[in-house]
């Protein structure tokens, strides 16, 4: 019968136990950086899509400007008729025997 020494039985169990702990650690290593791969791509993916919002809020807001200088225009020259019918009136106006105001030009002829 073959026997073998109590001190090998624990070198070779020691060195077994090592031998797996190794195996795991470097299929654990492998799995986190699987992972690590795949959040990179899921980063970058929403890097991407943070850029594009970005850009269509840029000309979202471009596009709100141009319109908001349009109105803007609008306005100030729907400001100037009212202003020059205003002026019109007053200078083509006078008043009648009792104080009321009688207008030789109608209002809003230009």
């Amino acid at each position: 019968m073959i026997t073998i020494a109590p001190d090998t039985i624990a070198a070779v169990a020691s060195i077994i136990t090592l031998l797996a702990l190794i195996a795991g650690g470097i299929f654990w290593l492998g799995q986190l950086t699987n992972r690590v791969g795949q959040l990179e791509n899921r980063i970058d993916d929403l890097d991407d899509k943070i850029d594009q919002l970005a850009d269509n809020l840029r000309e979202e807001m471009r596009e709100l400007r141009e319109e908001m200088r349009a109105q803007r225009v609008e306005l100030l020259e729907e400001m100037r008729r009212g202003n020059q019918q205003l002026l019109i009136a007053l200078a083509n106006h006078g008043h009648d025997d009792g104080g009321q105001p009688v207008f030789r030009v109608p209002v809003g002829a230009e």
